[in-house]
């Protein structure tokens, strides 16, 4: 048999330091819910059914999994490994549940792998500010992506479903940046230093610029100019690319595709 404890509300200034799994053996709930109020060391697995919530600076001291049923997970500080570079595993048990990010994650300590199942709220940068140091390896999000912050990895970006853009501008900078669904702009300027790999429209973004080679599966439209640096290959059926207000499209490479290719 298993037991579940209740509510876990761990309220003081001394925070979390925890060192064994939150979790039942046959690795299922150890807690109804956590809630955390001041910094958390995390270096073991947590299980719940509800929400966790981590208020504090949050430090991962170990390759851990952060699961629950169809609910959120939330850190309102920065969250960062503890000097060597952690996989960070947060699972929803679907695309119901949203982990939100409002400080910035592996600005001071980087993580390697983090893997989101579930939506992503992003509110601060992954990486440094400058973009000059990754704040992971790779990352990827199986739901929702709301990217209101930039993200700098070293490794691959994987945004399975719609990609919505909510910060000033957006610079998405890894080897290649993948975008499974459609991207919304919100009129804010997007970037990608590294290769595109699209495959649904992107529609509604100021400027965008790619740095790297492009793999257009879908149309394309913004209010402000395209630049296509690296060779661009068109997939799928005949392609649209749309720059309203006069705006330039450019390409500084080679294209290649069999599809009709409409520059409006």
């Amino acid at each position: 048999s298993t037991t579940i404890l209740g509510a876990i509300d761990i309220s003081g200034a001394g925070g979390l330091d925890l060192d064994a799994a939150i979790a039942n053996t046959d690795g299922s709930a150890g807690a109804a819910s956590l809630d955390v109020n001041g910094a958390t060391n995390l270096g073991a697995n947590v299980v719940t059914t509800g929400a966790q919530i981590y208020t504090g600076a949050t430090t991962v001291s170990a390759d851990i999994s952060l699961k629950n049923t169809d609910n959120n997970v939330t850190f309102g500080d920065t969250l960062d490994s503890d000097g060597t570079p952690r996989d960070l595993t947060i699972d929803t048990d679907g695309n119901t549940g949203t982990i939100l990010f409002s400080g910035g994650v592996g600005q001071n300590n980087n993580f390697d792998v983090i893997t989101i199942t579930g939506n992503l709220d992003l509110d601060a940068d992954i990486g440094a500010d400058d973009f000059s140091a990754a704040g992971a390896t790779s990352i990827a999000v199986s739901g929702a992506s709301n990217l209101g912050g930039d993200v700098t990895t070293s490794g691959t970006q994987t945004y399975t479903g719609a990609v919505t853009l909510s910060g000033e501008a957006i610079n998405l900078k890894g080897t290649t940046i993948q975008f499974g669904s459609t991207v919304a702009g919100g009129t804010q300027n997007l970037k990608v230093e590294g290769i595109m790999d699209l495959n649904g429209a992107m529609t509604n973004v100021g400027i965008l610029e790619i740095t790297g080679a492009s793999d257009i599966g879908a149309e394309i439209s913004t209010t402000g100019t395209q630049t296509y640096t690296g060779a661009v290959t068109l997939s799928g059926a005949a392609r649209t690319l749309t720059a309203t207000n006069n705006s330039a499209v450019l390409f500084s490479s080679t294209i290649d595709g069999t599809q009709d290719l409409t520059v409006a």
